[in-house]
């Protein structure tokens, strides 16, 4: 019995201290130091307390953490409930995600979980088969700054409502009404900050209102700048089209008069214009005689 005993403690004696130093070697990155991963090469997981896949995870995690000094990698995690602003500046969708770093390139990871396969993943550069994250979801990107501020924002508004639940005692709709009328100012309120700064920076063109009077004014001065041979032209023109207007038509039967009138006036020129053919010949043919 006592050997048995004395042999569990020389067991617990060798494997404690790796066991505290495979979870020594694990870095916990947060809001404040999550910048590290922009440089030299990283695996990194994303994971929460109450996911059950990231709990068997946390094993094989610990065992590729104390073989990374040999890799020449770091292993971190990052709490997704303790940071959640990193969670959208990460764009995670699932947990436990995990990402490749070096020298600020993102890769996701999507292989198999176990610490060989995530060593040999590093270790035979198989990361270079993968497609980079593209540059709008880089989280020191403005896209994903912005979008960890509102994520940030909505578990501040979920906590708010968890407080005033257990504080105040306040109904639940009461909560979410209150919720909802604080977002829709706070929104009104960044809205009207936008909408300054692009004012400020494309300043729009002042439009000159001119009153009554000035326009008035201005009408007749430039009427006065017209010449007076083109304003008789424009009283003539004018005068023109009211004779016009005040002419009544001509009725169908003087029409057919008039065009009997011309027909005969061109019958007589067309007579007038043969005797005097005619003349021309006579005299042309007394001269040859």
């Amino acid at each position: 019995m006592s050997r048995n005993c004395m042999l569990f403690v020389f067991i617990i004696c060798i494997t404690w201290p790796q066991y505290i130093s495979a979870r020594d070697s694990v870095i916990h990155l947060t809001d404040e130091n999550w910048r590290d991963l922009m440089d030299n090469e990283w695996l990194v997981q994303f994971h929460a307390p109450w996911c059950p896949a990231c709990r068997s995870l946390t094993k094989q995690w610990e065992t590729l953490a104390s073989s990374s000094s040999q890799m020449g990698i770091q292993v971190a995690k990052i709490d997704v409930t303790e940071n959640p602003s990193l969670s959208g500046r990460f764009f995670v969708t699932a947990l436990p995600t995990i990402f490749h770093v070096i020298n600020g390139e993102f890769r996701q990871y999507r292989g198999p979980r176990d610490s060989q396969t995530l060593e040999e993943f590093v270790v035979e550069k198989k990361w270079k088969n993968l497609e980079t994250v593209p540059w709008y979801f880089y989280p020191d990107s403005y896209f994903m700054a912005a979008a960890s501020y509102f994520f940030k924002l909505s578990h501040g508004l979920k906590d708010l409502n968890q407080y005033l639940l257990e504080q105040y005692s306040i109904p639940s709709w009461a909560s979410y009404v209150l919720i909802a009328v604080v977002t829709i100012l706070l929104g009104a309120l960044i809205g009207l900050l936008f909408v300054c700064i692009v004012d400020f920076i494309f300043p729009p063109k002042h439009l000159q209102r001119k009153s009554f009077a000035q326009s008035s004014d201005a009408i007749a001065s430039s009427n006065d700048e017209i010449p007076e041979d083109d304003l008789d032209d424009l009283s003539s023109s004018e005068n023109g089209d009211d004779e016009k207007q005040l002419s009544p038509p001509s009725s169908p039967s003087k029409k057919k008069s008039k065009e009997n009138s011309e027909a005969s006036i061109e019958e007589v020129n067309d007579d007038d214009q043969t005797t005097k053919s005619a003349d021309v010949r006579k005299r042309r043919t007394r001269k040859a005689d």
